[in-house]
């Protein structure tokens, strides 16, 4: 969802398969990694130990000679493609909690114990929720879910929030997308 243009790429590439079956994987890390937000209720800390302790377990296993089926430039490139996308996620979600926070100022309404409303888990789900492919970005999807999940904070500041959210980070990614789309055109003919 919020990588939307992703697939303008296609249009100039020269393998045209390989570059969508990239951009499936990509889709599939940042389900999984929103999944486990959101299911599992792993905090962000937790999901970075477990990323960095099953890398070195593999390490070790590789280390002592235990055999493993698959290379570990496999491995490390999974991994990576792992931990981009769950950052990727984390960036979001402190992007996602700042537009409430600033709203919430503007408006100057007060709340308690903000962390535990506006949280990781419950980020993940409106995006889980944004993710479905009925509009563009996830917008309509993104607030309608906000409204339900953050019921406790008013309505006004909550579309504001969600509204101001989904421009910053679709319409950035959007602009990158359009640009690596012309920087190809004109200077990798």
């Amino acid at each position: 969802p919020a990588k939307i243009n992703d697939f303008a790429r296609l249009i100039n590439e020269k393998n045209k398969k390989n570059v969508f079956f990239i951009i499936i994987i990509e889709r599939i890390f940042d389900l999984f990694i929103l999944f486990l937000l959101y299911f599992l209720k792993i905090k962000a800390n937790s999901f970075l130990i477990i990323i960095i302790f099953s890398g070195f377990v593999f390490f070790v296993l590789k280390f002592i000679n235990y055999k493993i089926s698959f290379k570990i430039k496999e491995f490390l490139l999974i991994l990576l493609s792992v931990l981009i996308t769950y950052f990727h996620w984390i960036i979001a979600f402190f992007i996602f909690k700042q537009s409430f926070i600033s709203f919430l100022k503007l408006f100057d309404y007060q709340i308690e114990n903000i962390n535990n409303i506006i949280s990781l888990n419950k980020f993940a789900l409106i995006t889980l929720i944004s993710a479905l492919p009925i509009t563009f970005g996830g917008f309509g999807l993104r607030e309608v879910a906000s409204l339900s999940v953050f019921n406790s904070i008013d309505a006004a500041i909550i579309l504001s929030s969600t509204v101001a959210y989904g421009i910053a980070v679709s319409g950035t990614l959007t602009f990158i997308g359009i640009s690596y789309v012309n920087i190809k055109k004109i200077y990798f003919k």
